[in-house]
């Protein structure tokens, strides 16, 4: 072959390796050289099986024997077969991966163009770490995010719904009956933990805290088991509110006022101290015959509450016109 031919050879931007019969090295490109940093003069009349280890097996080595008995060509796949020369761009652990076309020149010659592929597999496993870093740092996102509405949405203490959670469901159970026309009644029971700071200045604020702790796992166990929807949360301090609707009148809740007061009857058993006995005070205002707004169902129901409160504490009313 022409200088002339070589030289094209080299200008080539894949790999071209040229072998004799005996498997031996008879041209070595440019691009080869710079990919495995072994020059043409030093691999020439070398076997390719001493620079190549998968050649060195029968496998491969038979491939080639055939080629040049049959003058049939073969592909061999990178994805499929891996590397065949060591590139000398990546770490020698890093897997690389070459496609290699084996065709049959003439009775004499064999050509391998090499085309490495480490490159294309390196940018698409780190493509593939960029998402899983992404779908991860998102997952993250969706967690502080869920904590951040929690947090806007419960009360910190108790665990228990917060206020503002309490008006938003209380609203949408409203308009859930006024759209039903199913003439079911709607409870608000404003509940009032009476002499909560009288144990605050004897004991502490964290045996109050340890109080109100309790009383939120107490009524939460109870209204589990209630066969209708409810919902309670912490206002503030030692108030809390829930609702509750009944398809079967008013005396339904009248019953659950009496299962809350006796729910929290049963002394309190804070650690390291004595066991404190706790009363509440609730005011129940109803849907719809009182009231039909979240406002005016809330500020009857802590009217009602009042009157409890002035009238010697531990027990409930429903709320009643002046």
């Amino acid at each position: 072959m022409t200088k002339c031919f070589y030289d094209l050879l080299d200008k080539l931007k894949i790999g071209i390796v040229l072998l004799d019969r005996r498997h031996r090295v008879i041209f070595w490109n440019d691009w080869m050289s710079k990919k495995t940093e072994l020059t043409a003069d030093s691999v020439l009349s070398m076997p390719i099986e001493d620079l190549s280890s998968k050649f060195a097996s029968s496998r491969y080595s038979s491939i080639l024997d055939t080629i040049f008995e049959t003058g049939q060509s073969r592909f061999l796949s990178g994805a499929v077969h891996g590397t065949f020369f060591q590139n000398a761009e990546f770490q020698p652990d890093y897997e690389t991966k070459q496609n290699l076309q084996i065709e049959k020149v003439d009775e004499h010659t064999l050509l391998i163009q090499v085309e490495d592929l480490s490159g294309h597999y390196m940018k698409v496993k780190q493509m593939k770490k960029f998402i899983e870093y992404l779908e991860k740092e998102n997952d993250e996102i969706k967690q502080l995010e869920e904590k951040s509405r929690r947090i806007a949405m419960h009360d910190t203490l108790t665990e228990l719904p917060n206020r503002l959670s309490f008006l938003n469901n209380l609203e949408l159970k409203l308009n859930e009956l006024k759209n039903s026309k199913s003439g079911k009644n709607l409870a608000v029971f404003f509940i009032d933990l009476d002499d909560l700071k009288k144990i605050n200045d004897t004991y502490g604020h964290k045996v109050g805290d340890e109080i109100l702790k309790e009383f939120a796992n107490r009524i939460s166990s109870l209204m589990k088991n209630w066969d209708s929807d409810c919902f309670i949360a912490r206002l503030a301090g030692d108030e809390f509110v829930l609702f509750s609707e009944s398809d079967s009148g008013i005396e339904k809740f009248a019953n659950q006022a009496n299962l809350l007061l006796e729910k929290i009857h049963p002394s309190f058993n804070i650690k390291n101290h004595i066991p404190l006995k706790i009363r509440a005070s609730i005011g129940i205002s109803v849907f719809p015959q009182d009231a039909m707004t979240v406002d005016e169902l809330i500020d009857k129901a802590d009217k009602a509450l009042y009157r409890v409160k002035t009238s010697g504490k531990n027990g409930y009313e429903f709320y009643k016109p002046l």
